[in-house]
């Protein structure tokens, strides 16, 4: 065959396969739950307009800056309005558009090193992007609206590599600066595209460069704009994620127990590729916590690295793949802790295409080496790809399904405190869709659901009340409603308690999370507002202080204490105060 037919018949493989697998997404609905925020509540799900795009240059939104993103809900909503088929339409091209990009970068960058091996880096790049194409890890990221962050960082971060990469091989100084302008796309879709400078040092260096002629302060050089670029988009997120109260702070009791986890975070999201089956919305982050599992895991990643290190001079490709797939890694692995868990398929997006490019390498390898039992092992490859095609389409077909989506979590990890918290809240949350639609009978039983789950959480109570009331049932649902505010009120105190053993502790975060969760349940509770403005002075926000300190005096006007605190923080703005015990 041609080489230059071969290509061709390889292309339509890498976008045909993928296509074909992700044709599901297309037919799928909104998720009335997971998509709440940033298609329901989203601000910027509005007809495009200046005065939007320049307000999305200067939003948050959930604690993130990424303004492309709102952009193009902006777009999808102005085209197809509230047809769901848009807005998976443009998630799905996007996908189509990184497999592309992940066979085009394999095939350029793997060209030298498999010709050396006598392997074709056109077979390797092609089976690298449809494993890629079609791995279940995908089905989050762009089978489900909110995440097309992922599918748009990535498009951009994978175009500016391919950019480099012209710009290194012709010697061409419009590529370079085409580079990072399309970087700066990458950084305005999410913050994870902030891994991004070192990936291209470590490919200029190791890949790029002559091996005479390769210096690592040409490559850091080269490196240095992207590397400001990503100075300023990790401060952003950073700003974003503390103004929304999400980042743990990184104490040294704190950040030491964050690395002694990463390498089991890395192990996790290795075997997700492997191994990809009980596929979940969500995975707790106790268990990488464990003594046994750290020490395992420190262990093993240190026996690969050293078999890597070994065969570095045979096998260049691999070392050069373990050091960016943790580079790509790094921004989600754990070290900054955001929001409640850090384990997600979505995060494994880009981070898994070298340990993808890894197994493909040994597959090729095995055909060559095969001898007559090389069909043997293609036939083994064409049933793994199917597998693999199979188990992305089940799971597809379930991600409008807010209870179904919810459930897969909850079944795996029904011990873990937030995937049970999200299952009573979807569970919540359909029990009210269906009050809306006038199917108070089946509302009643999605919310007996949640209240077997865990009988002491009120908001079920409240919606377990409303849908008996629109029944006539008004006795019960005063009877509902009265147990439901009992439950507040007594959490309200044991959140509150919680909150001040934690203070003493000084574990301020998990303190002021109780103090949070202690106004959800009683929000005239003036003791914690007072707490957590403690807590923020004792951080230096006293802005943030005083804000706490206002809400408390609008409860409580004559209490002297909280106005000697509010004019003690005022005039000391800018100037730590002396360390005070909660109260």
């Amino acid at each position: 065959m041609r080489e230059r037919n071969k290509n061709i018949l390889i292309l339509v493989l890498v976008i045909g396969i993928p296509a074909l697998v992700f044709l599901p997404s297309l037919f799928l609905g909104f998720n009335p739950f997971w998509d709440l925020f940033y298609v329901y509540r989203n601000p910027f799900q509005k007809t495009i307009s200046l005065p939007l795009v320049r307000e999305a240059f200067i939003s948050f939104v959930e604690g993130n800056y990424h303004p492309l993103t709102l952009i193009s809900h902006s777009l999808d909503y102005t085209i197809w309005r509230e047809n769901p088929f848009g807005h998976h339409l443009t998630s799905y091209l996007f996908h189509l558009l990184n497999v592309c990009l992940v066979f085009i970068l394999i095939k350029n960058l793997a060209h030298k090193w498999s010709r050396r091996l006598g392997i074709s880096a056109l077979y390797i790049a092609g089976l690298t992007a449809i494993i890629f194409g079609i791995h279940p890890l995908r089905v989050e990221s762009v089978a489900w609206i909110t995440e097309r962050k992922d599918v748009l960082f990535s498009f951009f971060y994978l175009l500016t590599i391919y950019l480099f990469i012209r710009a290194r091989k012709e010697r061409k100084s419009y590529l370079y600066w085409g580079a990072l302008l399309v970087y700066l796309g990458s950084v305005l879709s999410k913050a994870m595209a902030v891994s991004l400078p070192a990936v291209v040092m470590i490919l200029d260096y190791m890949v790029l460069s002559p091996r005479g002629k390769r210096t690592f302060r040409a490559s850091l050089f080269r490196g240095i704009p992207f590397a400001l670029l990503s100075a300023a988009a990790a401060y952003l997120a950073m700003l974003g994620q503390y103004r929304g109260s999400l980042m743990a702070p990184l104490t040294p009791v704190i950040i030491l127990r964050n690395l002694l986890q990463l390498p089991g975070i890395v192990l996790f999201y290795v075997g997700k590729t492997l191994w990809p089956f009980g596929m979940s919305p969500l995975y707790p982050i106790e268990p990488m916590g464990r003594v046994d599992y750290i020490i395992f895991s420190w262990i093993f990643s240190a026996a690969v690295v050293s078999v890597f290190w070994f065969f570095r001079k045979h096998l260049p490709a691999l070392i050069t793949g373990l050091t960016v797939f943790i580079l790509l890694l790094l921004p989600v692995g754990g070290m900054v802790r955001v929001g409640a868990q850090v384990l997600a398929d979505r995060f494994s997006y880009l981070p898994t295409i070298p340990v993808i490019f890894a197994l493909c390498v040994l597959a090729i390898m095995m055909v060559k080496y095969a001898g007559r039992f090389k069909w043997l092992v293609v036939s083994g490859l064409i049933l793994w790809i199917t597998i693999l095609g199979i188990s992305t389409i089940s799971y597809i077909t379930i991600w409008d399904d807010p209870v179904a989506v919810t459930r897969r979590a909850y079944d795996r990890y029904p011990g873990s405190r937030i995937i049970r918290l999200m299952m009573l809240r979807t569970y919540n949350s359909s029990a009210a869709g269906l009050i809306e639609s006038g199917q108070f009978d089946r509302a009643i039983m999605e919310v007996g659901r949640a209240i077997s789950i865990q009988p002491d959480f009120p908001d079920s109570y409240q919606i377990y009340a409303y849908a008996l009331e629109r029944l006539g049932r008004k006795e019960q649902a005063e009877e509902a409603r009265r147990k439901g505010n009992e439950i507040k009120r007594e959490l309200g105190e044991r959140y509150f308690n919680q909150g001040l053993f934690y203070a003493k502790l000084e574990d301020y975060h998990r303190a002021e999370e109780l103090f949070r969760e202690t106004l959800i349940y009683n929000e005239v509770r003036v003791e914690a507002y007072y707490n957590l403005a403690i807590i923020y002075q004792k951080w230096g926000d006293f802005s943030a202080a005083a804000a706490e300190l206002r809400k408390a005096i609008a409860i409580y006007p004559d209490q002297p204490i909280l106005r000697r605190q509010l004019d003690n923080i005022i005039r000391t703005q800018a100037v730590n105060l002396p360390d005070k015990e909660c109260e």
